[in-house]
């Protein structure tokens, strides 16, 4: 396998249009650096669910090879393939059902339900079990390993609301989010992403009896 050559973008400033960090995307870039190319923060695309079956959570190049960045700080290959692997974060992941059952249940109880009473206290008994197996995954990691490694990792998702007309003058209302793992490398970026919310943008208070969001 090639290893990955990492596009850094410097702090406060965004990558070209379409790639993650730019102007139409909600994830930052993959790693920032500071004035003089030093590694502040790493974001690691994260997929909670697939279209069919069980998600890794992230990219299966990311599953298979450490980051040079976090290498660079002692973290060892057999480390992140235990942590990030279907032995770590795969039993998070085996939490989730595949999008494409689950969007429909959700488009379905968000919109009548009162009649789907059911399909809503399903939903929301799964995915309150994940949010919290996902929270203590990474708070085990950190205390564990990480931050002896100077490193902190935390999940976040980004979401955008807009809203169009259709031709029959209806309004819709569209979410658009992203999610990622983001790796601070620096003591002063590991207490600015701790500071940090999990959720930023746009943000539901417990919709269909889910989790909070705003938490």
């Amino acid at each position: 396998m090639a290893e990955r050559r990492e596009v850094a973008v410097r702090e406060g400033e965004r990558a070209g249009c379409c790639a993650q960090g730019g102007a139409c995307r909600q994830s930052p870039p993959r790693l920032v650096v500071d004035a003089s190319d030093r590694p502040l923060r790493l974001c690691i695309l994260y997929y909670p669910q697939s279209a069919f079956g069980k998600s890794t959570g992230v990219a299966q190049q990311d599953v298979e090879e450490v980051p040079q960045v976090l290498a660079a700080r002692g973290l060892s290959s057999s480390s992140w393939t235990s942590r990030i692997g279907p032995d770590g974060l795969g039993n998070v992941q085996a939490m989730r059902g595949a999008c494409c059952c689950e969007c429909l249940w959700c488009f379905v109880g968000v919109l009548v339900p009162c009649l789907f009473p059911n399909l809503c206290a399903s939903w929301s008994t799964e995915i309150s079990a994940w949010d919290a197996a996902l929270r203590e995954w990474q708070d085990d990691w950190n205390r564990e390993e990480l931050l002896e490694l100077g490193i902190f990792v935390k999940s976040q998702s980004r979401s955008d609301v807009h809203y169009t007309t259709g031709a029959n003058g209806q309004v819709q209302k569209h979410r658009d989010t992203e999610r990622w793992l983001a790796f601070a490398l620096t003591p002063d970026e590991i207490e600015k992403l701790k500071a940090e919310p999990h959720l930023i943008g746009k943000v539901e208070q417990g919709c269909c009896g889910g989790p909070d969001e705003s938490e």
